[in-house]
Protein backbone atom coordinates (compact mmCIF):
# COMPACT_ATOMS: atom_id res chain seq x y z
CA UNK A 1 0.00 0.00 0.00
CA UNK A 2 1.64 3.14 -1.16
CA UNK A 3 1.63 6.17 1.48
CA UNK A 4 0.13 8.45 -0.77
CA UNK A 5 -2.90 6.77 -1.11
CA UNK A 6 -2.91 7.73 -4.96
CA UNK A 7 -5.79 7.21 -8.05
CA UNK A 8 -4.29 6.27 -10.73
CA UNK A 9 -7.55 5.62 -12.60
CA UNK A 10 -8.49 9.63 -13.18
CA UNK A 11 -7.76 9.39 -16.86
CA UNK A 12 -10.16 6.77 -18.34
CA UNK A 13 -9.68 7.69 -22.31
CA UNK A 14 -8.22 4.54 -23.79
CA UNK A 15 -10.36 2.24 -21.48
CA UNK A 16 -13.54 0.58 -22.59
CA UNK A 17 -16.66 2.26 -21.23
CA UNK A 18 -20.24 2.93 -22.03
CA UNK A 19 -22.07 6.35 -21.86
CA UNK A 20 -25.58 6.64 -21.14
CA UNK A 21 -27.51 9.67 -21.85
CA UNK A 22 -31.39 10.30 -22.67
CA UNK A 23 -30.36 9.74 -26.11
CA UNK A 24 -29.11 6.15 -25.39
CA UNK A 25 -26.62 4.02 -24.25
CA UNK A 26 -23.05 5.11 -26.51
CA UNK A 27 -20.24 2.52 -26.79
CA UNK A 28 -16.73 3.54 -26.98
CA UNK A 29 -14.16 2.37 -29.18
CA UNK A 30 -12.38 0.26 -26.85
CA UNK A 31 -15.72 -1.29 -26.17
CA UNK A 32 -17.00 -1.58 -29.76
CA UNK A 33 -13.64 -3.74 -30.47
CA UNK A 34 -13.84 -6.09 -26.94
CA UNK A 35 -16.95 -7.17 -28.35
CA UNK A 36 -15.15 -7.84 -32.10
CA UNK A 37 -17.41 -5.55 -33.85
CA UNK A 38 -20.97 -7.49 -34.45
CA UNK A 39 -23.49 -6.17 -36.15
CA UNK A 40 -25.93 -7.14 -33.78
CA UNK A 41 -26.06 -7.63 -29.95
CA UNK A 42 -28.19 -8.44 -27.16
CA UNK A 43 -28.00 -6.29 -23.86
CA UNK A 44 -29.31 -7.64 -20.95
CA UNK A 45 -29.65 -6.46 -17.15
CA UNK A 46 -29.29 -8.12 -13.72
CA UNK A 47 -31.86 -5.50 -11.75
CA UNK A 48 -30.37 -7.54 -8.54
CA UNK A 49 -26.74 -7.17 -8.91
CA UNK A 50 -27.22 -3.72 -11.19
CA UNK A 51 -24.55 -5.69 -13.95
CA UNK A 52 -25.63 -4.68 -17.74
CA UNK A 53 -24.18 -7.72 -20.32
CA UNK A 54 -23.40 -6.41 -23.88
CA UNK A 55 -22.47 -9.49 -26.33
CA UNK A 56 -22.92 -10.20 -30.34
CA UNK A 57 -26.86 -11.39 -30.72
CA UNK A 58 -27.21 -14.63 -30.92
CA UNK A 59 -30.04 -16.70 -33.23
CA UNK A 60 -33.27 -16.69 -30.86
CA UNK A 61 -36.15 -14.55 -31.98
CA UNK A 62 -36.80 -14.96 -28.46
CA UNK A 63 -34.25 -12.48 -27.33
CA UNK A 64 -34.37 -8.99 -28.69
CA UNK A 65 -31.58 -8.06 -30.85
CA UNK A 66 -29.62 -4.22 -31.38
CA UNK A 67 -28.42 -2.81 -34.31
CA UNK A 68 -24.46 -2.50 -33.75
CA UNK A 69 -22.15 -1.86 -36.08
CA UNK A 70 -23.86 -1.47 -39.50
CA UNK A 71 -21.34 0.46 -41.11
CA UNK A 72 -17.56 1.43 -40.86
CA UNK A 73 -18.05 4.99 -38.97
CA UNK A 74 -19.66 2.68 -36.40
CA UNK A 75 -16.34 0.82 -35.46
CA UNK A 76 -15.22 4.28 -33.69
CA UNK A 77 -18.75 4.83 -31.56
CA UNK A 78 -22.21 4.41 -31.96
CA UNK A 79 -25.15 4.28 -29.72
CA UNK A 80 -28.06 2.05 -28.83
CA UNK A 81 -31.63 3.87 -28.39
CA UNK A 82 -33.90 2.19 -26.65
CA UNK A 83 -36.52 3.79 -24.32
CA UNK A 84 -37.00 0.37 -22.69
CA UNK A 85 -33.27 0.14 -22.14
CA UNK A 86 -33.18 3.71 -20.82
CA UNK A 87 -35.62 3.47 -18.28
CA UNK A 88 -34.57 0.31 -17.09
CA UNK A 89 -30.88 1.85 -16.49
CA UNK A 90 -32.44 4.45 -14.83
CA UNK A 91 -34.33 2.42 -12.05
CA UNK A 92 -31.13 0.72 -11.27
CA UNK A 93 -28.53 3.91 -10.78
CA UNK A 94 -31.57 5.55 -9.55
CA UNK A 95 -30.43 8.98 -11.79
CA UNK A 96 -32.27 10.58 -13.68
CA UNK A 97 -30.43 10.39 -17.30
CA UNK A 98 -29.94 14.03 -19.15
CA UNK A 99 -28.33 15.54 -22.51
CA UNK A 100 -25.01 15.08 -20.07
CA UNK A 101 -23.89 11.63 -20.47
CA UNK A 102 -22.79 9.48 -17.23
CA UNK A 103 -19.85 7.02 -18.13
CA UNK A 104 -19.31 3.35 -16.49
CA UNK A 105 -16.15 1.33 -16.86
CA UNK A 106 -16.35 -2.08 -18.83
CA UNK A 107 -14.67 -4.88 -18.94
CA UNK A 108 -14.58 -8.34 -21.03
CA UNK A 109 -15.41 -11.43 -19.84
CA UNK A 110 -13.66 -13.72 -22.44
CA UNK A 111 -15.55 -16.86 -20.73
CA UNK A 112 -18.98 -15.68 -21.81
CA UNK A 113 -17.84 -13.41 -24.76
CA UNK A 114 -19.35 -10.15 -22.94
CA UNK A 115 -18.63 -6.43 -22.19
CA UNK A 116 -20.06 -6.63 -18.52
CA UNK A 117 -20.78 -3.11 -17.37
CA UNK A 118 -21.87 -2.25 -12.96
CA UNK A 119 -24.37 0.17 -13.55
CA UNK A 120 -23.58 0.61 -9.52
CA UNK A 121 -19.90 2.15 -10.21
CA UNK A 122 -19.34 5.26 -12.27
Amino acid sequence: MSKYDLNFNVDKSGIAKISVSSAGIAFSKESIELLKNPKRVNIGINRKTGILGVRAAVADASIKSYPFVTNERKTVWLRVNSKALLQEIQTITKIPYTTTAVSYCATYDAEEEMLIVDLKQK
